[in-house]
């Protein structure tokens, strides 16, 4: 039992985050998600579809000294993202952009072709437990808003789908957004990522004054790219 903790302790430092986080060109998948809010439930069918890799664009401002009339300018700042659009009971898709770092996978926009000014880290493998922690601005409804992230990766047992085993790693996120007093939302997501598949569960339990969500995501059909 040992040895087999420490095998999989090993593999799991030596695997491109790339294996657990695909974002192949082309990958479709399809799963059902279960929304309880406020005690009304809804199930949903969610379609995520891989881009490609995408030029990102956002404006600065900046002070040009030479200027003495009008200083005050703005020059682009430019970066890319792996293109995800996730669509909800057929409904238009909304983009997310993507890009890999090392051994963790950043979220760079949230809005089509923008790059965000504050990126932040969703995913990362590497040791058992890999833990990592954000502190910054996430785009919350269109607007920036200040938050805390815990992150956690720890290797579990294979993951089953259609009748086969696969390598999979638990992630647990516990995230504090601060809107002001009673205002304050927090959330604890767990997913659930297969070797080559990619996030085959997912649950988040949120809360926000007196509101209550849970949310529950499991993957049922995927096409690769």
């Amino acid at each position: 039992m040992v040895a087999t903790i420490l095998a999989a302790a090993l593999a799991i430092g030596t695997s491109d985050v790339q294996d657990y986080f695909p974002l192949a060109a082309g990958s479709v998948r399809t799963y059902e998600e279960e929304v309880v809010a406020n005690g009304k439930k809804f199930t949903l069918s969610v379609v995520e579809t891989v881009g490609s890799e995408t030029a990102l664009k956002r404006f600065e401002p900046y002070t040009d000294p030479d200027d003495k009339e009008n200083p005050q300018k703005y020059r682009p700042v430019e970066g890319m993202g792996i293109e995800v659009l996730t669509s909800v009971d057929g409904r238009k898709g909304i983009p997310t952009y993507y890009e890999y770092r090392d051994n963790r996978v950043f979220i760079v926009g949230v809005e089509t072709g923008v790059l965000m000014e504050k990126v932040y880290p969703i995913f990362a493998i590497g040791r058992n437990p890999e833990q990592w922690s954000y502190s910054g601005e996430i785009p919350v409804m269109g607007a920036p808003a200040l938050a805390t992230i815990e992150g956690e990766t720890r290797v579990r047992k294979d993951y089953r789908f259609e009748g086969k085993d696969y390598p999979a790693v638990e992630t647990t996120l516990h995230t504090h957004i601060s809107f002001g007093g009673d205002l304050d939302a927090d959330s604890v997501q767990r997913s659930v990522y297969a070797k080559g598949l990619g996030l085959v569960e997912f649950e988040e339990k949120g809360k926000q004054g007196s509101n209550t969500t849970t949310r529950k995501r499991k993957l049922v059909k995927v096409r690769n790219g």
